[in-house]
């Protein structure tokens, strides 16, 4: 190895270590000083979120006068895994692209940006993958780094980072199972298969409350750096109670309040909470709620059937509780409809006609005032001859 491919190296990390760049960390393996190892930490709002990724850059001897070997280690779904990435302009896969120029920094946020470009893979050296699979990848990133001994020991602050990120999890899945083996009576909540930060539940409304009859969709999101931040509630189903698809601000147990010591909470209690305040429709004020009337609420619960029976997560996550609705809704649409007599007038000549549509029972009632009618007409008109005589 030269000392010109030396110097190089330890300028560049150290120029790095002065001015960092977000999202990404990188160190040099003690083995072999050739050998740089990185890691992406996946952005907010993209579908890395929450993922950390392993990679290394593998400088030739005569560096910088020929360009690394870029390799990525942890599973992406963006990049191949353990063989060369082919990226133009830095990369050995195109020696006549290479400008000797090029600094380690600069590399990294090639490679990050090359990566976050997920829609171009046909020209970057990339993999073409689902948006769910992808949010797999990033989701499972966390065990698979923990499982690599060289993350540990290059990036111990990463991996502790990781180690909490990885058990609150484990934690979350774990009241899950805890919820199935105990239910809570009228609450019903499962996990989203495309994201394992997001749980949906239901609601059935209680007897005697003005939920009755009703099925509220609502979802719970962990963030991506949970335990760090807190869950974000929202209610999908109109209820009257709470506003839907906005974050409901809820005491110690919403990222709304930080500071109300949520940590303890599991999502059994979380969820019984939110039932709790729904019921307690009378204090709106402090917990997040709107206020509407007895009559509003009743409505709302009477049109939540329709209005789950028309949302595909509810449909795929709860398809009993759907079979459940739609024979209470049939039910309701029998019971509403009576049985009808129709009868028809008919005029004149030119055949015109009013149809009344009643409920039988009225019409035989009718019936039998009419037959009275005639009778005591009847009699009456007999009786008026005599009279006369």
């Amino acid at each position: 190895m030269s000392n010109t491919a030396l110097l190089q190296i330890q300028r560049d990390l150290a120029n790095f270590k002065k001015d960092p760049v977000p999202h990404i960390e990188v160190e040099l393996l003690d083995s072999n000083i050739l050998e740089c190892h990185f890691i992406f930490k996946g952005t907010e709002n993209s579908l890395y979120a929450g993922g950390y990724y392993h990679g290394k850059i593998v400088f030739p001897r005569n560096y910088p006068s020929k360009p690394p070997a870029i390799y990525m280690i942890t599973p992406n779904g963006r990049f191949p895994v353990n063989r060369s990435i082919c990226l133009v302009s830095i990369s050995h896969e195109h020696p006549s692209e290479w400008w000797p120029k090029r600094t380690l920094s600069s590399m990294l946020v090639s490679i990050f940006s090359f990566m976050l470009d997920y829609d171009n893979w046909i020209h970057l050296g990339g993999l073409r993958t689902s948006k769910t699979e992808k949010k797999k990848f990033a989701a499972a990133s966390l065990e698979f780094n923990l499982n690599d001994p060289v993350v540990k020991t290059l990036f111990p602050d990463l991996y502790e980072e990781m180690e909490i990120k990885f058990d609150a999890l484990l934690r979350i899945q774990r009241d899950l199972e805890n919820f199935k083996k105990d239910p809570v009576l009228h609450i019903e909540i499962e996990r989203l298969d495309s994201n394992i930060h997001e749980y949906h539940f239901l609601f059935k409304g209680t007897e005697n409350s003005l939920y009755a009859g009703g099925y509220y969709h609502g979802k719970i999101i962990f963030p991506n750096d949970y335990p760090f931040k807190l869950p974000v509630i929202y209610m999908i189903t109109p209820n009257g109670r709470f506003s839907v698809n906005q974050s409901i601000c809820l005491m110690s147990i919403s990222h709304e309040h930080p500071s109300e010591g949520w940590q303890k909470w599991t999502i059994s209690s979380m969820l019984m909470s939110i039932f709790s305040f729904m019921l307690d429709y009378n204090n709106t004020r402090h917990e997040g709620g709107l206020w509407t009337s007895e009559r509003e609420k009743k409505k709302f619960a009477a049109d939540s059937l329709k209005f789950n029976l028309n949302d595909p997560v509810v449909k795929k996550l709860f398809p009993d509780l759907c079979k459940e609705m739609k024979k209470i809704d049939a039910a309701r649409r029998n019971n509403g409809t009576s049985k009808k007599l129709t009868i028809r007038f008919f005029g004149r000549k030119n055949g015109l006609s009013d149809t009344f549509k009643k409920d039988s029972s009225y019409f035989s009632g009718m019936f039998r005032l009419i037959k009275l009618f005639k009778i005591l007409k009847s009699s009456s008109e007999e009786e008026s001859p005599r009279a006369a005589d």
